[in-house]
């Protein structure tokens, strides 16, 4: 049993206040691996009157996800609500629905003036603070007919888990401003329930992709879509982005800090049938970008890293490799060469080392370990300055060989 003296101040910091073991000889709960417990507010008084005024109160019921930026992905196949990844029940507010039918549509039903929206609530994670991540979902947004002042918007919602009047909102959207009719993607932040500028850009697209991306050495949060969504491959854009810990935008986080994400979808004076394919699908959590220099990118969570993709992640022992696999030990680059990726470790005293993995991402075999000054001679294989030194000689002397060679006058016949 934990207890935070001043609350969310200054991010939560928990002081034990007692702990029961629920199988032991006087305290057994006769539970087991199938048992599940019930969880409440309380509020309890003995002779004594409280009036509404005495400010007695309870606020910000949260159920702690394990907070990190491992990968995820759930696609609204068939029509059964995952509670354990999605919780009981939705955040709805007027006529705003959701249903699951081999996506997750949206719908309403009942008085439609005014707001109507529907929450889904990633249940499984909260998203760290001081770690990169990545979050993304499919949204479909047909032209509509609108009505008078009508608005139809369909995306992500990332919220500041300790003050939830600090929000973010990407989305596709649809909408009707007396006569004028618009198709965009919209990117949104309230600061303890203060709405910053709005920030749109006009599409024709119908179907896309819209993700939020955290780079926590920036502390800057990033909006973005891809306007063809999963066909072919991803090409992101920049809609636009916010620092979260200076100006207007400062949600006042720090490092033990974490998101809740959501999906939502909101609409304002227009009904919505199921039949109007309003929907999201394909939500994912993806993995950090370490380094993408040459032609494969190092990705990792903190369970793992990956090489290339998710398909491949970095296995030794049977086990995946993670940032914490290794103590004093980092993956700095990883680059494919002929019939195997070459893995690159710099160690917490300046020293590298290089794996060689196979096409799977099994480690096979490690070399010598190396200086600084013996790494720079592989900068041409990992395609960067791996010694820190500013310079990338070797692999500027190759490339400007190649273009002199490229620029040269033919010869005549």
């Amino acid at each position: 049993m934990l207890f935070r003296s001043d609350g969310a101040t200054g991010g939560y910091s928990w002081i034990g206040l007692t702990n029961r073991q629920l199988d032991g000889w006087n305290e057994d709960w006769g539970m087991n691996n199938s048992s599940s417990f019930v969880v409440g507010v309380l509020t309890v008084t003995e002779n004594i009157a409280i009036a509404t005024a005495d400010n007695v109160w309870l606020d910000n019921f949260k159920i702690g996800a394990t907070i990190n930026n491992n990968i995820a992905f759930y696609g609204f196949s068939g029509t059964t609500r995952n509670a354990a990844k999605w919780g009981a029940s939705d955040l709805n507010e007027g006529a705003g629905l959701f249903t699951q039918n081999e996506k997750l549509l949206y719908y309403t039903q009942g008085n439609v003036s005014g707001d109507n929206s529907a929450i889904r609530v990633w249940r499984s994670q909260a998203l760290p603070y001081n770690q990169d991540w990545a979050v993304q979902v499919d949204v479909n947004l047909p032209n509509l007919t609108m009505t008078t002042d009508s608005l139809v918007g369909t995306g992500l919602i990332i919220q500041n888990q300790e003050d939830l009047d600090d929000t973010a909102v990407v989305l596709l959207g649809h909408q009707r401003e007396g006569g004028t009719v618009s198709h965009l993607f919209g990117g949104f932040m309230d600061v303890n329930g203060t709405d910053l500028p709005d920030v749109t850009i006009s599409t024709t697209s119908t179907s896309a992709t819209v993700r939020l991306r955290w780079d926590a050495s920036q502390k800057k949060l990033y909006y973005e879509y891809d306007a063809d969504g999963a066909y072919g491959s991803y090409v992101w854009n920049t809609l636009t982005s916010k620092v979260l810990n200076a100006g207007s935008s400062n949600w006042g986080m720090n490092d033990n800090s974490s998101f809740i994400v959501s999906l939502g979808a909101k609409t304002e004076n227009i009904s919505i049938t199921q039949a109007d394919n309003v929907w999201l699908d394909n939500f994912k959590m993806t993995p950090s970008i370490i380094e993408s220099y040459g032609s494969t990118a190092l990705l990792g969570t903190s369970q793992s890293y990956y090489l290339g993709s998710t398909s491949t992640p970095l296995i030794s022992n049977g086990q995946q490799v993670s940032p914490t696999t290794f103590a004093g030990k980092t993956v700095v680059s990883a680059e494919k060469e002929g019939l195997e990726y070459q893995v690159l470790w710099k160690t917490s005293t300046g020293q590298y080392m290089i794996w060689h993995v196979d096409l799977d991402g099994v480690h096979q075999t490690t070399d010598a370990v190396l200086t600084a000054a013996q790494v720079k001679t592989y900068e041409p294989i990992f395609g960067q300055d791996l010694d820190g030194d500013g310079l990338f000689s070797y692999a500027n002397e190759r490339e400007c060989r190649a273009s002199q060679i490229s620029l040269a006058p033919v010869p005549p016949d």
